[in-house]
């Protein structure tokens, strides 16, 4: 299954996964994303794009 398939998904928690980049599909609905502890370097500009994100979570990121 697809992120992208999950359409009333409001909260996900991928920390701690060597995670890179931001997933794709992420949906308008998402109210919390944690993506703590992982790999990524940069915060794409379509974060922007999720109008009922409250809480984002990027703590233990090398973000530049």
């Amino acid at each position: 299954m697809q992120l992208n398939e999950l359409k009333n998904l409001e909260i996900i928690d991928l920390s701690n996964n060597r995670i890179s980049v931001f997933p794709a599909g992420l949906q308008k609905t998402l109210k919390a994303l944690a993506l703590n502890d992982n790999r990524i370097v940069a915060i794409p500009s379509f974060i922007v794009t999720l109008p009922n994100l409250i809480k984002l979570d990027l703590d233990d990121n090398p973000i530049t």
